[in-house]
Protein backbone atom coordinates (compact mmCIF):
# COMPACT_ATOMS: atom_id res chain seq x y z
CA UNK A 1 0.00 0.00 0.00
CA UNK A 2 1.33 3.62 -1.09
CA UNK A 3 0.27 6.34 0.78
CA UNK A 4 0.59 9.76 -1.13
CA UNK A 5 1.46 12.72 1.02
CA UNK A 6 2.31 16.20 -0.35
CA UNK A 7 2.32 17.90 3.43
CA UNK A 8 6.18 18.12 3.54
CA UNK A 9 6.37 19.09 0.15
CA UNK A 10 3.76 22.23 0.40
CA UNK A 11 5.19 23.33 4.09
CA UNK A 12 8.96 23.44 2.56
CA UNK A 13 8.89 23.72 -0.95
CA UNK A 14 5.97 24.83 -2.77
CA UNK A 15 6.65 28.76 -2.43
CA UNK A 16 6.93 29.45 -6.35
CA UNK A 17 4.21 26.42 -7.68
CA UNK A 18 7.39 26.17 -10.33
CA UNK A 19 5.75 23.51 -12.71
CA UNK A 20 1.96 23.82 -11.54
CA UNK A 21 -0.19 24.99 -14.11
CA UNK A 22 -3.72 25.23 -13.37
CA UNK A 23 -6.42 26.29 -15.42
CA UNK A 24 -7.05 28.95 -12.97
CA UNK A 25 -3.26 30.35 -13.45
CA UNK A 26 -3.74 30.13 -17.61
CA UNK A 27 -6.75 32.10 -17.69
CA UNK A 28 -5.82 34.59 -15.08
CA UNK A 29 -2.87 35.43 -17.67
CA UNK A 30 -5.30 35.32 -20.81
CA UNK A 31 -7.08 37.58 -18.87
CA UNK A 32 -3.76 39.91 -18.26
CA UNK A 33 -2.75 40.21 -21.82
CA UNK A 34 -6.34 41.19 -22.87
CA UNK A 35 -6.86 37.72 -24.65
CA UNK A 36 -9.78 37.16 -22.39
CA UNK A 37 -12.86 38.98 -21.30
CA UNK A 38 -13.78 37.61 -17.49
CA UNK A 39 -11.06 36.97 -15.41
CA UNK A 40 -10.92 33.33 -13.29
CA UNK A 41 -11.87 34.16 -10.11
CA UNK A 42 -15.37 36.31 -11.82
CA UNK A 43 -16.17 33.27 -13.68
CA UNK A 44 -16.50 30.86 -10.74
CA UNK A 45 -18.37 33.67 -9.31
CA UNK A 46 -20.63 34.35 -11.66
CA UNK A 47 -21.35 30.31 -12.02
CA UNK A 48 -21.98 30.23 -8.33
CA UNK A 49 -24.69 33.68 -8.94
CA UNK A 50 -26.53 31.61 -11.24
CA UNK A 51 -26.74 28.84 -9.13
CA UNK A 52 -27.89 31.31 -5.75
CA UNK A 53 -25.08 29.95 -4.11
CA UNK A 54 -23.15 33.45 -3.69
CA UNK A 55 -21.75 33.32 -0.33
CA UNK A 56 -23.39 36.43 1.89
CA UNK A 57 -21.13 36.80 4.08
CA UNK A 58 -17.71 34.66 4.75
CA UNK A 59 -15.71 32.61 2.40
CA UNK A 60 -12.16 30.10 3.05
CA UNK A 61 -10.21 29.06 0.16
CA UNK A 62 -8.66 26.04 0.75
CA UNK A 63 -4.88 25.85 -0.99
CA UNK A 64 -5.58 29.21 -2.56
CA UNK A 65 -2.24 28.93 -4.61
CA UNK A 66 -1.03 32.62 -5.35
CA UNK A 67 -4.28 34.16 -4.76
CA UNK A 68 -5.23 34.34 -8.09
CA UNK A 69 -8.50 32.80 -8.00
CA UNK A 70 -9.92 35.75 -5.41
CA UNK A 71 -8.46 38.68 -6.99
CA UNK A 72 -11.39 38.76 -9.29
CA UNK A 73 -13.88 36.35 -7.19
CA UNK A 74 -14.21 39.13 -4.17
CA UNK A 75 -14.73 42.01 -6.16
CA UNK A 76 -17.59 40.34 -7.85
CA UNK A 77 -18.69 39.55 -4.41
CA UNK A 78 -18.57 42.08 -2.52
CA UNK A 79 -20.65 44.59 -5.24
CA UNK A 80 -23.40 42.40 -3.57
CA UNK A 81 -22.43 41.54 -0.39
CA UNK A 82 -19.91 42.37 2.34
CA UNK A 83 -17.85 39.39 3.00
CA UNK A 84 -14.60 38.60 4.77
CA UNK A 85 -12.36 36.51 2.79
CA UNK A 86 -9.79 33.88 4.82
CA UNK A 87 -7.25 31.97 3.19
CA UNK A 88 -5.94 28.23 4.66
CA UNK A 89 -3.08 26.70 3.38
CA UNK A 90 0.14 24.53 4.96
CA UNK A 91 2.84 27.36 3.05
CA UNK A 92 3.36 29.73 5.04
CA UNK A 93 5.10 31.75 1.77
CA UNK A 94 2.02 30.77 -0.38
CA UNK A 95 -0.25 31.87 2.63
CA UNK A 96 1.76 35.63 2.01
CA UNK A 97 1.73 35.71 -1.48
CA UNK A 98 -2.19 35.28 -1.06
CA UNK A 99 -2.96 37.70 1.36
CA UNK A 100 -0.28 40.32 -0.64
CA UNK A 101 -2.73 39.90 -4.10
CA UNK A 102 -5.82 40.37 -1.87
CA UNK A 103 -5.84 42.98 0.41
CA UNK A 104 -7.84 42.84 3.75
CA UNK A 105 -7.54 38.88 3.17
CA UNK A 106 -6.68 37.20 6.24
CA UNK A 107 -4.42 33.66 6.75
CA UNK A 108 -4.99 30.23 8.76
CA UNK A 109 -1.99 28.01 8.70
CA UNK A 110 -3.60 24.49 8.45
CA UNK A 111 -4.47 21.31 7.23
CA UNK A 112 -7.46 20.89 4.98
CA UNK A 113 -7.74 17.40 6.25
CA UNK A 114 -8.97 18.79 9.81
CA UNK A 115 -10.51 21.94 8.38
CA UNK A 116 -12.75 22.03 11.45
CA UNK A 117 -10.11 22.07 13.70
CA UNK A 118 -8.70 25.80 11.91
CA UNK A 119 -12.47 26.83 10.59
CA UNK A 120 -15.46 27.96 12.77
CA UNK A 121 -18.71 28.45 10.92
CA UNK A 122 -18.39 29.78 7.86
CA UNK A 123 -20.57 30.27 4.44
CA UNK A 124 -18.84 28.76 1.88
CA UNK A 125 -15.51 27.07 0.88
CA UNK A 126 -13.72 27.02 -2.42
CA UNK A 127 -11.01 24.50 -3.05
CA UNK A 128 -9.99 25.19 -6.47
CA UNK A 129 -7.31 22.53 -8.39
CA UNK A 130 -6.43 21.65 -5.49
CA UNK A 131 -7.66 18.54 -3.37
CA UNK A 132 -5.49 16.00 -5.93
CA UNK A 133 -2.87 17.22 -3.15
CA UNK A 134 -4.23 15.85 -0.34
CA UNK A 135 -3.61 12.59 0.86
CA UNK A 136 -4.60 8.89 -1.21
CA UNK A 137 -3.96 5.70 -0.83
CA UNK A 138 -2.63 3.85 -3.67
CA UNK A 139 -2.76 -0.78 -3.89
CA UNK A 140 -6.25 -0.79 -1.44
CA UNK A 141 -6.05 -4.80 -2.45
CA UNK A 142 -3.00 -4.89 -0.23
CA UNK A 143 -4.86 -2.64 2.42
CA UNK A 144 -7.85 -5.27 2.12
CA UNK A 145 -5.54 -7.90 3.41
CA UNK A 146 -4.05 -6.51 5.77
CA UNK A 147 -7.33 -5.60 7.02
CA UNK A 148 -8.78 -8.94 7.25
CA UNK A 149 -4.87 -9.73 9.03
CA UNK A 150 -5.92 -7.01 11.31
CA UNK A 151 -8.63 -9.32 12.46
CA UNK A 152 -5.87 -11.61 13.66
CA UNK A 153 -4.05 -9.15 15.00
CA UNK A 154 -6.88 -8.05 17.38
CA UNK A 155 -7.99 -11.75 18.19
CA UNK A 156 -4.21 -11.68 19.40
CA UNK A 157 -4.11 -8.39 20.88
CA UNK A 158 -2.23 -6.53 18.48
CA UNK A 159 -3.26 -3.82 16.16
CA UNK A 160 -3.37 -3.29 12.12
CA UNK A 161 -1.71 0.06 11.09
CA UNK A 162 -4.33 2.97 11.30
CA UNK A 163 -3.97 4.17 7.51
CA UNK A 164 -5.38 0.36 6.77
CA UNK A 165 -8.41 0.94 9.23
CA UNK A 166 -8.67 4.54 7.89
CA UNK A 167 -9.00 2.67 4.75
CA UNK A 168 -11.72 0.06 5.45
CA UNK A 169 -13.57 2.76 7.52
CA UNK A 170 -14.46 5.06 4.14
CA UNK A 171 -14.92 1.74 2.17
CA UNK A 172 -17.17 0.13 4.82
CA UNK A 173 -19.17 3.58 5.11
CA UNK A 174 -19.70 5.20 1.90
CA UNK A 175 -19.74 1.71 0.03
CA UNK A 176 -17.18 2.71 -2.26
CA UNK A 177 -14.53 -0.03 -4.47
CA UNK A 178 -11.53 0.42 -6.53
CA UNK A 179 -7.44 0.05 -5.42
CA UNK A 180 -6.83 4.23 -4.94
CA UNK A 181 -8.88 5.58 -2.34
CA UNK A 182 -8.53 9.78 -2.21
CA UNK A 183 -8.98 9.35 1.21
CA UNK A 184 -7.70 12.83 2.50
CA UNK A 185 -10.58 14.43 -0.19
CA UNK A 186 -13.00 12.51 1.79
CA UNK A 187 -11.86 13.39 5.16
CA UNK A 188 -12.17 17.23 3.64
CA UNK A 189 -15.78 16.41 2.67
CA UNK A 190 -16.01 14.87 5.98
CA UNK A 191 -14.80 17.87 7.47
CA UNK A 192 -16.51 20.88 5.70
CA UNK A 193 -19.97 19.26 6.73
CA UNK A 194 -20.26 20.79 10.21
CA UNK A 195 -18.93 23.71 9.70
CA UNK A 196 -20.80 24.90 6.11
CA UNK A 197 -23.77 27.47 5.77
CA UNK A 198 -24.24 27.71 2.58
CA UNK A 199 -22.18 25.63 0.33
CA UNK A 200 -18.80 25.13 -1.28
CA UNK A 201 -17.23 24.98 -4.47
CA UNK A 202 -14.57 21.92 -5.42
CA UNK A 203 -12.60 21.08 -8.81
CA UNK A 204 -9.31 19.04 -9.66
CA UNK A 205 -8.16 16.44 -12.49
CA UNK A 206 -10.91 13.94 -13.01
CA UNK A 207 -9.72 10.05 -13.74
CA UNK A 208 -13.25 9.45 -15.62
CA UNK A 209 -13.36 12.82 -17.60
CA UNK A 210 -13.13 10.77 -21.07
CA UNK A 211 -16.75 8.60 -19.94
CA UNK A 212 -14.27 5.96 -19.65
CA UNK A 213 -14.60 4.72 -15.54
CA UNK A 214 -10.72 4.39 -14.24
CA UNK A 215 -8.77 4.51 -10.83
CA UNK A 216 -7.43 7.90 -9.90
CA UNK A 217 -3.97 7.68 -10.97
CA UNK A 218 -0.76 9.38 -10.08
CA UNK A 219 0.71 12.63 -11.75
CA UNK A 220 4.34 13.23 -11.28
CA UNK A 221 5.12 17.21 -10.75
CA UNK A 222 8.51 18.93 -9.81
CA UNK A 223 9.01 17.95 -6.34
CA UNK A 224 5.93 15.69 -5.95
CA UNK A 225 3.05 13.70 -7.13
CA UNK A 226 -0.37 14.44 -6.98
CA UNK A 227 -3.56 12.46 -7.90
CA UNK A 228 -6.63 12.37 -9.88
CA UNK A 229 -9.84 12.47 -8.11
CA UNK A 230 -12.52 9.48 -8.40
CA UNK A 231 -15.49 11.64 -8.35
CA UNK A 232 -18.25 9.19 -8.01
CA UNK A 233 -16.47 8.38 -4.43
CA UNK A 234 -16.66 12.70 -3.54
CA UNK A 235 -20.44 12.56 -4.76
CA UNK A 236 -21.52 9.38 -2.26
CA UNK A 237 -19.44 10.67 0.41
CA UNK A 238 -21.07 14.22 -0.02
CA UNK A 239 -24.69 12.74 -0.88
CA UNK A 240 -24.41 10.43 2.61
CA UNK A 241 -23.81 13.21 4.72
CA UNK A 242 -26.75 15.10 3.81
CA UNK A 243 -25.27 17.63 0.80
CA UNK A 244 -27.25 18.23 -2.39
CA UNK A 245 -24.77 17.72 -4.77
CA UNK A 246 -23.64 18.76 -8.62
CA UNK A 247 -21.29 17.72 -10.51
CA UNK A 248 -20.00 18.41 -14.15
CA UNK A 249 -16.74 19.95 -16.14
CA UNK A 250 -14.84 22.93 -15.25
CA UNK A 251 -15.23 24.55 -18.55
CA UNK A 252 -18.80 24.16 -18.81
CA UNK A 253 -19.00 26.05 -15.22
CA UNK A 254 -16.65 28.51 -16.03
CA UNK A 255 -17.10 29.05 -19.40
CA UNK A 256 -13.78 28.44 -20.16
CA UNK A 257 -13.29 29.40 -24.47
CA UNK A 258 -10.91 28.15 -26.67
CA UNK A 259 -7.57 29.59 -26.74
CA UNK A 260 -4.21 28.57 -28.31
CA UNK A 261 -0.15 28.92 -27.11
CA UNK A 262 2.63 29.49 -29.22
CA UNK A 263 4.18 27.00 -31.35
CA UNK A 264 8.24 26.32 -30.28
CA UNK A 265 9.89 28.02 -33.26
CA UNK A 266 7.74 31.43 -32.64
CA UNK A 267 8.65 31.39 -28.76
CA UNK A 268 12.10 30.99 -29.46
CA UNK A 269 11.83 33.96 -31.66
CA UNK A 270 10.05 35.82 -28.92
CA UNK A 271 12.83 34.88 -26.07
CA UNK A 272 15.40 36.45 -28.18
CA UNK A 273 13.56 39.67 -28.02
CA UNK A 274 13.35 39.10 -24.36
CA UNK A 275 13.92 42.28 -21.69
CA UNK A 276 15.94 40.97 -18.60
CA UNK A 277 15.02 43.37 -16.43
CA UNK A 278 11.92 42.42 -16.72
CA UNK A 279 12.33 39.19 -16.64
CA UNK A 280 14.07 39.37 -13.91
CA UNK A 281 11.56 40.99 -12.21
CA UNK A 282 8.53 38.27 -12.95
CA UNK A 283 11.30 35.69 -11.39
CA UNK A 284 11.08 37.66 -8.30
CA UNK A 285 7.16 38.00 -8.74
CA UNK A 286 6.89 34.50 -9.10
CA UNK A 287 5.31 35.03 -12.21
CA UNK A 288 7.69 32.14 -13.67
CA UNK A 289 10.10 30.13 -11.92
CA UNK A 290 13.92 30.81 -11.64
CA UNK A 291 14.45 27.61 -13.62
CA UNK A 292 11.80 28.22 -16.67
CA UNK A 293 14.62 28.19 -19.68
CA UNK A 294 15.73 24.79 -18.02
CA UNK A 295 12.68 23.11 -18.17
CA UNK A 296 11.64 20.96 -20.97
CA UNK A 297 9.89 22.56 -23.40
CA UNK A 298 6.23 20.34 -22.78
CA UNK A 299 6.74 22.15 -19.42
CA UNK A 300 7.86 25.65 -20.85
CA UNK A 301 5.18 26.30 -23.10
CA UNK A 302 2.50 26.59 -20.10
CA UNK A 303 4.76 29.67 -19.54
CA UNK A 304 4.26 31.28 -22.99
CA UNK A 305 1.75 33.53 -22.09
CA UNK A 306 3.52 34.64 -18.95
CA UNK A 307 6.77 35.24 -20.94
CA UNK A 308 4.76 37.41 -23.70
CA UNK A 309 3.43 39.53 -21.38
CA UNK A 310 7.70 40.44 -20.95
CA UNK A 311 7.84 40.65 -24.62
CA UNK A 312 7.31 44.00 -25.98
CA UNK A 313 3.84 43.89 -27.36
CA UNK A 314 4.45 40.89 -29.19
CA UNK A 315 1.32 38.89 -29.18
CA UNK A 316 1.30 35.28 -30.79
CA UNK A 317 -0.94 32.84 -30.55
CA UNK A 318 -0.55 29.50 -32.74
CA UNK A 319 -2.22 26.43 -31.80
CA UNK A 320 -0.69 23.87 -29.12
CA UNK A 321 -3.17 23.13 -27.34
CA UNK A 322 -6.92 23.81 -26.33
CA UNK A 323 -7.54 25.65 -22.98
CA UNK A 324 -10.87 24.41 -23.23
CA UNK A 325 -10.28 21.08 -23.87
CA UNK A 326 -8.15 20.78 -21.29
CA UNK A 327 -10.49 22.39 -18.72
CA UNK A 328 -12.72 19.43 -19.93
CA UNK A 329 -10.46 17.65 -17.79
CA UNK A 330 -11.14 18.97 -14.73
CA UNK A 331 -14.16 18.09 -12.67
CA UNK A 332 -16.08 20.30 -10.43
CA UNK A 333 -18.50 19.83 -7.29
CA UNK A 334 -21.14 22.40 -5.87
CA UNK A 335 -21.89 21.04 -2.64
CA UNK A 336 -25.21 23.17 -0.72
CA UNK A 337 -26.17 22.05 2.73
Amino acid sequence: MYVNNTKPYHIQKAASLSGEITICHRVTILHRLGMIDKPYGQRIAEGLDIRGLLPNHDVVEVGGGLGELAQSFIPYVRERHDISYTFLDYCPALLRAQVKANSGASAIRGDAQRLSDFVGNTDFVIANEMIGDLMTVDGIETAAKETLMGRLFRWMGRQPTAMTEYVAQAKDKYGLSGDVINLGAIWFIEQMRPVLRQGAFISENDCDCYGVEREASRISLPGHDEYSIKFPHLIKVAESLGFKVEFGNLADFAGIPEMYHIEQDDYNQLRQKMNPGLLAEAIKEKMVPEDIFSLDFDTRICYDLDLAELLMGSRVRRKVSDLREEAKQVGYLVLRV
